[in-house]
């Protein structure tokens, strides 16, 4: 083989090789209870499509904990959904998902907002919550918005 023919395979190689091991990474909240506490990390703008919520708890007496992933309706904000008093649903949020868990750990869940036929890209909410030692549920933080890229 003559040099030209060897450098022009690696030219078309090379691209193609790249672009085989380049994979775009899903997006991914870490929603963290950890007791009576709830943090968010991760990014604070997805995409319109594909993302993933990994709920981490760290608790040292199992309980149901979980979250709800919602929207709210015009005019309303996250200070709205931080001040109300219970974890009964708002009229004003419209709840996405609801996730209960029993087992402390990680747990993973994947949402494709495209396969959602009433969601149109508006803000993403989240809302933590801990069943207490009374029998009663605690909402632990809000957090959001959570701006969608269409």
């Amino acid at each position: 083989m003559n040099r030209k023919l060897i450098f022009q395979i690696i030219g078309v190689l090379l691209p193609l090789l790249f672009l085989v091991g380049c994979k775009t990474q899903t997006p991914t909240l870490i929603l963290t209870i950890n007791e009576m506490e709830c943090s968010l990390d991760g990014p604070m703008t997805i995409p319109y499509g594909e993302f993933m919520i990994k709920l981490v708890l760290n608790e040292q007496k199992p309980t149901e904990s979980g979250y709800a992933l919602a929207r709210l309706v015009d005019g309303k904000t996250i200070e709205d959904l931080q001040a109300w008093p219970t974890m009964e649903q708002p009229p004003w949020l419209i709840l996405i998902s609801g996730v209960h868990e029993m087992a402390g750990g990680d747990h993973t869940y994947s949402y494709d907002l495209r396969e959602i036929p009433t969601y149109n890209g508006e803000p993403l909410f989240l809302v933590c919550a801990r069943m207490t030692d009374t029998g009663t549920t605690a909402k632990l933080a809000a957090f959001g918005p959570i701006e969608v890229k269409k």
